[in-house]
Order: structure tokens, then sequence, then C-alpha cells
């Protein structure tokens, strides 16, 4: 059994280095960093983090580039984001050539080439509380003053999208029966429920008394 074990092991490495000494192929994944006007432009779909490089060459400098290679982030600069912009996987097939050194790089995938970008717009939206739908439990009633903040959210995101919002939001209370003095706080993701959407304020307060209803005469 030794003898076989021995002979099998020679047999492996002799394998493997005949292998090494012949072309081969492989895939490394590098990560990618798209640079962009921010202040200007708004992607509109989630922007691709890595590339799938696939390169040949020899056994050896193959063994070398997988087992070596230092995957740095991979920058590439988008000078006019537009809603058709591609990203030129030419560009990353030179930058990772380089480090390769002798390999040849045969392909470069992307889990998207399409990158649509739109042009970033703010709008400012005023919020009201719509008083008719505070509900209060049998027996109590509502004192009239209501605090209610903030009265207006700066919203920025996509042009598109932006001006299409309404001028005016009108945040409802969701709460049933309420029999004690009330301050909760509301998201306001569930009214511009938009990733694409940055919100200068995440939430809305409010905050209102409650009493019980006076007892008329003849009430026991």
């Amino acid at each position: 059994m030794r003898v076989i074990a021995i002979s099998f092991c020679l047999s492996s490495i002799i394998w493997i280095f005949n292998s090494l000494n012949k072309e081969l192929t492989s895939e490394i994944t590098v990560p990618l960093i798209l640079k962009y006007n921010e202040n200007h432009y708004v992607p509109l779909k989630p922007l691709p983090l890595k590339a799938d490089i696939f390169f040949k060459g020899h056994g050896w400098n193959v063994f070398k580039s997988i087992y070596f290679f230092k995957s740095k982030p991979i920058i590439i600069f988008i000078n006019q984001p537009g809603l058709k912009s591609i990203l030129d996987t030419s560009q990353i097939k030179s930058i990772v050539s380089r480090d390769l050194g002798k390999m040849e790089v045969t392909r470069v995938i992307l889990n998207s080439l399409q990158v649509p970008f739109d042009i970033r717009a703010q709008k400012w939206v005023h919020m009201k509380l719509d008083a008719s739908t505070i509900s209060v439990a049998k027996g109590y009633v509502r004192e009239k003053q209501i605090f209610f903040e903030p009265d207006s959210v700066l919203v920025s995101g996509p042009k598109q999208i932006v001006l299409q919002l309404k001028d005016t939001l009108k945040v409802k209370v969701p709460f049933k029966g309420i029999d004690k003095n009330f301050d909760e706080s509301f998201n306001l993701n569930y009214y511009l429920n938009n990733p694409l959407l940055k919100l200068s304020h995440d939430k809305v307060n409010v905050k209102f008394n409650i009493r019980k209803r006076p007892k008329t005469d003849g009430t026991k």
C-alpha cells in the first residue's frame, strides 16, 4: 500500500508540473470603483462593484498570478454621465494587463455594462398633517393644539423623479383609538418610498394631548 501511495503522489506531482508547463486559462475578480461628479449626477441603478477578469498564459505565470496578484480596486472615471452611459471594458482590460505582466487578458465581465445617470435635482416638499386621520378612543377628545415638524423637507435625487413629486405631502396618523397624550415619529420613507431619493429629514414628529370628554348633566 505504501508503494502505491508513493506512486500516486509522484504521478500527481508529475501531472501538476506538466500542466504548469502548458498554456492555461484562469479567472480573478477585482473590485471596481466608479468616479463621477456626485454633486451633479446620480445613478439610476446600482453601480457594478467588481469585474471578473479572464486571462491566459504559461502555466507557471498563471499560477503566480492567481496566488500573488494583489486585487487593488480599479478606478474608472466617468466624465460625462448620461442616461445611456456604457462602461468601456477595454479601459479595465488595459489596467489589469499592466498588473498581470505576461498574462493575456481575454475577457472582462461586469454584472452590468450600461450605467444610466440623471442630473441631480432638489425640491422642497411641504409637509401637512391630515388631522382628519387622528382617531381617539370613545369618551376622549383631542385638544386643538397639534405640534408637527418639520413642515417641509428637502428632497434630492434624479431630476426625472424629483420633478414629479407633489408640492405638498399629507401625513396620516396610522393609529386608532388613541387614549393618551400622543408623541410619535413617522418614517417619511413610507411616503417617499424610493431608494434613489435622499431626504433632509427621515421622520416627522406629531404631538398632541387628549382628555376625557366632559360628562353631560344627568350622566352617572
